[in-house]
């Protein structure tokens, strides 16, 4: 069952779940349809991961995602013309990712230490990952601008700390804790601010470039307790008959218009990127 407190202190949001561990990951991943995901290049988060790689760099350009999960970022990446390169810590999704898909470069590790060089990449990719690290991510962070080289580029996408979340707070809709290892035992996620995120880089050493909010939408349900079967609308939004391709285009307009009217107030993630000096 999924709990939110705000934590003190820090400012932050903390989501309880389940432990965000190696099994956690292999399990909801399901490996055994992991193929079709590797496949699916109109992946609306791969389509952002693409676009925007290719706005900052060039065709070749050397890419890490930093906890690549399914590989599907990865895979779009390649198609896209860029040498790509994952890394996680999933042993079962790797495994089978290595040995079904061969020609993706992808490893078994840990992005709180890396087993690449300095400066090896021109541009790292960190979609979800660090939030979910309950001691921080001031190792991560160090990491990635170990191997990025220097004009290099982060992409880093975290769940937000959202004006909608902090009038929640405020208000006292999530109970206030203070930072305690027993919190620790069903930690799932942090909820943190854009402020925070960009403080802390750019006192590693990096620069903002640009930011932007998303998922208007997800963040409202989501603080609303709605459960929304996100598997059906897929399936129907990927029907061929003409009459559900009409209904599926009308779905997408709607939900852009909410998701720009929404964004700046409860977005569910905050995209920034982020340059190495």
């Amino acid at each position: 069952m999924v709990k939110k407190l705000y934590l003190r202190g820090k400012n932050r949001i903390i989501q309880l779940e389940n432990v965000a561990d190696e099994k956690f990951w292999d399990q909801r991943w399901d490996i055994k349809n992991n193929n079709d995901s590797v496949k699916n290049i109109l992946d609306t988060t791969s389509k952002l991961v693409v676009d925007k790689t290719s706005e900052y760099l060039k065709k070749n350009s050397k890419i890490l995602e930093g906890g690549c999960g399914m590989g599907d970022k990865v895979y779009n990446l390649k198609i896209a013309g860029f040498d790509s390169h994952g890394i996680d810590f999933a042993t079962k999704t790797v495994k089978f990712l290595n040995e079904n898909h061969p020609d993706l470069n992808i490893i078994l590790g840990d992005v709180r230490k890396l087993p690449f060089k300095d400066s090896s990449f021109d541009g790292y990719w960190s979609l979800g990952v660090i939030e979910h690290f309950y001691e921080g991510y001031d190792d991560i962070s160090d990491e990635m601008f170990r191997v990025l080289k220097k004009g290099g580029y982060l992409f880093l996408t975290v769940p937000t700390f959202s004006l909608l979340r902090k009038i929640k707070a405020y208000f006292g809709f999530y109970k206030r804790v203070d930072y305690s290892k027993i919190i620790s035992k069903n930690f799932y996620q942090y909820l943190i601010s854009k402020e925070e995120l960009i403080k802390h880089f750019e006192s590693k050493g990096f620069e903002s470039i640009e930011y932007s909010y998303r998922g208007g939408i997800r963040g409202l349900i989501d603080e609303l307790g709605i459960k929304i079967n996100t598997t059906r609308i897929s399936e129907f939004k990927n029907t061929q008959t003409r009459k559900k391709s009409i209904m599926s285009s009308l779905l997408n307009l709607i939900t852009n218009f909410l998701n720009k009217v929404l964004k700046n107030f409860s977005p569910h993630t905050v995209f920034i990127v982020f340059r190495k000096k």
